[in-house]
């Protein structure tokens, strides 16, 4: 089967890489740090199949490929997926890592800078805020970019 392209968009649509996110909320007074999760997937708005593979963001040797999207290029989708501000969303430095198998998307780590975190619409979305100790059932290469999240957000 060949790919037929019609215009230079859909070129650079396929050039693209798919913005993606591990969501957090960290309590202002206690520093309890809780991670989205919907199902078994932490990474949003879709998981990641457990035979993907990342690259290390520090790495130097890991690809770097031509176009990154703005880490804020998803925080609308995020916000309407969980019926929320974009403001109340902040982007918590260089991405996790990239998916070697998805044209080597970045992985941004994102924080809900409310008070609480918004459990109720989390809920509504079929997610809920667990610890980190609770995302057992996560993939191993989600489970991975929980403790590259849980280590940034420690500092």
């Amino acid at each position: 089967m060949e790919l037929e392209l019609t215009a230079d968009a859909d070129v650079e649509l396929l050039l693209q890489p798919a913005w993606r996110c591990v969501v957090f909320h960290k309590q202002k007074t206690s520093a309890r740090t809780r991670f989205l999760i919907q199902g078994r997937d932490v990474v949003f708005p879709a998981g990641l199949e457990e035979e993907s593979s990342l690259t290390d963001a520090a790495d130097p040797d890991a690809p770097a490929g031509n176009l990154l999207p703005h880490p804020a290029a998803g925080i609308a989708s995020l916000a309407a997926l969980l019926d929320l501000p974009p403001s109340v969303f902040r982007v918590e430095g260089a991405h996790l890592g990239r998916v070697v198998e998805d044209n080597l998307a970045p992985i941004w780590l994102v924080e809900v800078t409310t008070t609480d975190p918004p459990l109720e619409k989390a809920l509504r979305m079929g997610g809920r805020f667990v610890s980190i100790m609770e995302a057992r059932q996560a993939s191993l290469i989600q489970r991975e970019l929980l403790r590259r999240a849980y280590e940034r957000v420690l500092g």
